[in-house]
């Protein structure tokens, strides 16, 4: 019989049952779901902690790109204004030592065939006192060092080097410093703006596993696994922001490619010269430093579309020197690998792409040149005078004649509709590769297309209209001249030739023309070294009557009593009367 306890007198209430260990244990044991959600709510809102405060990072390094993007934009106008007035006092400092020379060099002369002795004593002393005063000038200016000047000939100094070397490298180079600090500052706004979207994540999951709390069964566990996927993703998404890496762009990339970058001008310069024998050697000298800035960062697409531009400058000169065959296409397949590199790095580059499909037309791929211009015009119809104008070029080396001649019609008509600066560009360079492609690569339509363009070039020029006016005008008897005997201030006679010396600051164009008409315009251009230069072109309204002998015309320096005499070289002039191509001739000014 079980005993009963009871309780005492002076006790009052319910007898408290009595409960084994081994329930205890049971109780204890009971699995509360609550408890692990606190839990993932705690874990949660520290995660969150931690993504704000790579997100602060994120945004003190962009805001610090940013504003080294701005300092390095105002240092590299201050450089700017400086250099220009260095080079402007540089300059005059060589035009007044080039006065003092051509002074000088009067002076001896004057003094070799001067009768008196003591005039002939005045002007050795005169000449060496300019010769002196001219010495002391070389060393006030940066253009009269090694670099630039050789003291032994005293030849003029580089003026071309010491401009890309003074004021466009760096340039060139404060530029890409800038365009670095502002990829730095574009990447690192990335992050930031990851970040901050993960941390609006954050709160979702928080408010996810706090309805949790607030119900039961199943709804209890659909919020916790919503959250528990939203949490995941977010993991996964903050992982992969924060391993995504950080530009580091290697100082010697930028100035490899910015030295690499001014080679490659003074080998389009060369090539431009029609200097076929030494453009290669500069290109490859550019491809060097190229190579060695594309291999301290891989990535930069810039360098490859210059290394690309070296490539067909290369090519270029190979083709129209007309030397090794497979060299000029091993350069023309190398350019269009770098400038495909290029494009997919930047994808949507017009540039490159019209850089790609000249190259692709001189390698002979037509068809996928087509494809590169015609993705210009897509990318950029502001473009398409130029971009229609190379089209229609392929289109006539590959055959097809008409259909190339009417996207040049379509070109000259766009450039009259929708003029800008950079038609004249297009234009003269259109002309020039026409002309060197009949010597190297002749085909149908080629000379047709020339004419076109350099008559609707000299329209649009001079008469504001892409369509050469009316004209009967004959020129026959074109000759070059420099004037020999002159009375009353005008020449007399001329000394006829096609070969003059250095020096020479006028050459004057003679011809005899027949029914020319009162008031007709003519157009004198010039072009040295197979590129115009607009400073020579002569405009003259015509009234001297419909035949008869001219000598009006003439190519001098533009500004009157230079000491400069005409650049050494290959001059062609051409004559236009009302837009249309009458005569044209060469001749040469010997170095």
């Amino acid at each position: 019989m079980a005993e009963v306890h009871e309780t005492s007198d002076g006790d009052e209430g319910e007898a408290i049952p009595c409960v084994s260990t081994g329930e205890r244990r049971s109780a204890r044991a009971i699995w509360n779901p609550n408890h692990l959600i606190i839990m993932l709510i705690a874990g949660v809102a520290v995660f969150g902690a931690m993504v704000a405060a790579l997100q602060t990072n994120a945004n003190i390094h962009a805001n610090q790109a940013n504003r080294e993007a701005q300092a390095q934009a105002l240092r590299a106008l201050q450089s700017d204004v400086s250099n220009l007035f260095e080079v402007g006092y540089d300059l005059q400092v060589a035009r007044i030592w080039w006065q003092q020379q051509r002074l000088a060099l009067t002076a001896r002369l004057l003094a070799n065939v001067e009768v008196d002795p003591a005039q002939a004593a005045w002007y050795s002393q005169e000449a060496q006192r300019l010769a002196a005063a001219s010495k002391l000038l070389t060393d006030q200016s940066d253009l009269f060092t090694p670099s630039y000047f050789n003291a032994a000939t005293g030849l003029w100094p580089d003026l071309n080097r010491y401009w890309y070397e003074q004021v466009v490298a760096p340039q060139l180079l404060a530029g890409e410093e800038q365009s670095v600090q502002m990829e730095l500052g574009r990447t690192w706004g990335q992050k930031s703006n990851a970040y901050q979207t993960i941390i609006t994540l954050v709160a979702v999951t928080l408010f996810l596993y706090g309805l949790a709390l607030t119900v039961e069964r199943y709804l209890k566990w659909g919020f916790v696994a919503l959250g528990s996927a939203n949490l995941s993703f977010i993991v996964v998404w903050t992982v992969l922001t924060a391993i995504q890496p950080i530009p580091q762009i290697a100082p010697q990339a930028l100035q490899a490619y910015v030295v690499g970058h001014i080679k490659a001008i003074y080998a389009l310069q060369e090539e431009l010269q029609s200097r076929h024998s030494s453009a290669p050697d500069k290109a490859d000298q550019a491809i060097a430093d190229l190579s060695r800035a594309i291999a301290l960062r891989p990535d930069y697409a810039a360098a490859y579309i210059t290394r690309g531009d070296a490539y067909t400058v290369k090519g270029e000169a190979l083709l129209f020197g007309e030397g090794d065959a497979t060299l000029r296409d091993a350069s023309f397949r190398q350019a269009v690998a770098d400038y495909r590199r290029a494009l997919e790095l930047q994808p949507d580059n017009y540039h490159t792409y019209w850089n790609l499909g000249w190259a692709l037309y001189l390698l002979g791929e037509h068809e996928p040149a087509l494809a590169a211009i015609r993705r210009v015009i897509e990318l950029s119809p502001m473009k398409q005078f130029g971009a229609r104008l190379v089209l229609g070029e392929i289109l006539m080396g590959m055959g097809k004649v008409q259909e190339g001649l009417a996207e040049i019609h379509k070109a000259i008509e766009h450039a009259a509709a929708h003029p800008l600066s950079s038609d004249a560009y297009y234009f003269r360079q259109m002309i020039r590769n026409a002309e060197r492609l009949q010597v190297v690569r002749p085909h149908p339509g080629l000379s047709e297309s020339t004419l076109l363009l350099k008559e609707a070039f000299t329209s649009l020029q001079y008469r504001g209209t892409p369509y050469p006016g009316t004209t009967r005008v004959q020129i026959r008897n074109l000759a070059f001249g420099t004037p020999t005997v002159e009375r009353a201030g005008k020449a007399a006679s001329y000394w006829i030739s096609d070969h003059f010396p250095a020096d020479t600051e006028q050459v004057n164009v003679l011809f005899d023309y027949q029914d020319m008409a009162e008031g007709e315009q003519v157009v004198l251009k010039v072009y040295h070294n197979g590129i115009e230069r607009p400073f020579y072109h002569q405009v003259l309204i015509w009234h001297d009557g419909a035949s008869g002998h001219c000598d009006k015309l003439a190519v001098r320096m533009p500004v009157e009593h230079t000491l400069f005499g005409l650049l050494p070289g290959q001059y062609r002039v051409e004559i236009y009367v009302e837009g249309n191509l009458r005569a044209s001739g060469e001749f040469t000014v010997q170095g």
